[in-house]
């Protein structure tokens, strides 16, 4: 006597698909979270990059217009320096007007801004003749590093002088959340123009 064919699969068949099933769920799975660690890492590199390459360049631009006579650089801090100047005001260029904008961009005669690393961000601080600060910092750039300790430390945020020449490094890092680090380092030299 023969069994009648019913076209079905049987328990062997279903039970080896359902395991290459499961299998390739695994993979798509890993596809996805290594995907996923990338972006983030990318994502997050890329605003350190772009915050430390802003952050360079507005203290740069400032800095070329500035005194000489009005950079102070204070350097006793052994993590980071800190820079404070004063710029000429912009609507009088023929007169000696020093001082800073305030927030919205109106220069004030006698302020000064300060460039300055609080609990590892650097931040814009203005203050009045006065010495009283003015309104709220302005946030630089995040994850600024502390200094390495080598032979020759090298500080997060540091800042040196050589005639009318001043460089200017900065060093971010952050950690990422699949526990890897993120370290980013850039330099420029700027020429102070304004005696």
């Amino acid at each position: 006597m023969k069994r009648a064919s019913t076209g079905g699969f049987t328990l062997i068949e279903v039970t080896i698909a359902a395991g290459i099933g499961m299998l390739l769920v695994i993979a798509i799975g890993g596809l996805t979270r290594a995907s996923s660690t990338s972006l983030d890492y990318l994502s997050r590199s890329h605003r350190v990059d772009r915050d430390l390459r802003k952050a360079l360049s507005d203290l740069s631009e400032e800095l070329k217009h500035a005194s000489m006579a009005g950079i102070i650089i204070d350097t006793s801090d052994t993590n980071h320096d800190m820079v404070t100047l004063q710029v000429p005001d912009p609507d009088q260029p023929e007169t000696l007007a020093w001082g800073y904008p305030d927030a919205t961009g109106t220069f004030q005669l006698g302020w000064e801004g300060s460039y300055l690393v609080e609990n590892d961000t650097l931040v814009l601080r203005r203050t009045n003749a006065g010495g009283t600060v003015q309104g709220a910092d302005r946030i630089l750039c995040r994850h600024v590093d502390v200094a390495v300790v080598t032979a020759d430390p090298v500080k997060g945020f540091a800042i040196t002088q050589n005639g009318e020449l001043i460089s200017i490094e900065l060093r971010v890092h952050e950690t990422l959340d699949d526990g890897n680090e993120y370290r980013r380092d850039e330099r420029t030299v700027i020429h102070v123009i304004n005696p």
